[in-house]
This record gives C-alpha cells, sequence and structure tokens, in this order.
C-alpha cells in the first residue's frame, strides 16, 4: 500500500465530505480535515496488512467470477449469474467406488472413532 498516495486522496477527498463543507467557520473547517486526515492515516498504517490482504482477495474473487467493483443501481437490478465447480467422480473406478462405499456406509468412522479423510487416487 502507498501511504503518501492514500494521504494524497484524503486531502483531495475529505474537504468534499457533507460534514466538513457544513462546517461555516474556515478555521473550525481546516482544524476538522487536519484531524479527520490524521485519524484515518493512523487506521491505514494500524490496519495496512489487513486491509492490503483482503483487497488482494477481493481482487482474486472479482477477478475470478468476472465481477466489477462497482455496479450502479440498475445493474444491481437483473440477477446474477455464478458459477460452480461440481464433484462427478468416475463412478466406475474401483477405487472411487470403495471410498465412496467406505464412506456412505459409515465405516470409516467405524474403523477410527473419528471421521477421517481418505485420498483418492
Amino acid at each position: 500500500m502507498n501511504l503518501d498516495a492514500l494521504e494524497a486522496e484524503l486531502h483531495e477527498t475529505v474537504p468534499k465530505r457533507k460534514w466538513i463543507t457544513d462546517i461555516a467557520d474556515p478555521a473550525k473547517r481546516q482544524k476538522e480535515i487536519e484531524d479527520a486526515i490524521r485519524k484515518e492515516m493512523i487506521q491505514y498504517e494500524k490496519h495496512m496488512i489487513g486491509r492490503a490482504q483482503s483487497g488482494a482477495a477481493n481482487r482474486a474473487i472479482r477477478s475470478a467470477l468476472g465481477l466489477k467493483a462497482a455496479y450502479a443501481k440498475e445493474e444491481l437490478a437483473r440477477p446474477f449469474v455464478v458459477p460452480r465447480l461440481a464433484f462427478t467422480p468416475d463412478y466406475n473406478d474401483p477405487d472411487v467406488k470403495r471410498v465412496l462405499l467406505a464412506a456412505a456406509t459409515g465405516t470409516i468412522a467405524d474403523l477410527y472413532a473419528a471421521q477421517a479423510t481418505v485420498a483418492l487416487p
């Protein structure tokens, strides 16, 4: 994360916020702007790694699903189609049959007294 760029962006956007523009006294408005920027920068610095990780995860998910970062209200009114993977094993494979039969009959739990995982070949 580029904190210098974030701070520059805050210097551009914070003065345009409604609650800031509603302040009549210029000196008080400037103090509120600086306070707001300082508070937000502290939060960015404090949570920089988490924000970077979640931002990267969100970008990866959006990319994988073909989603945009923002949608217009009209676009959200239409339904979304989200693909998913479906596990369809080859039921003719003897190893797959053995694993599925063992899982269905509960023999794995009976043998090991706990839920066991079986790796497919």
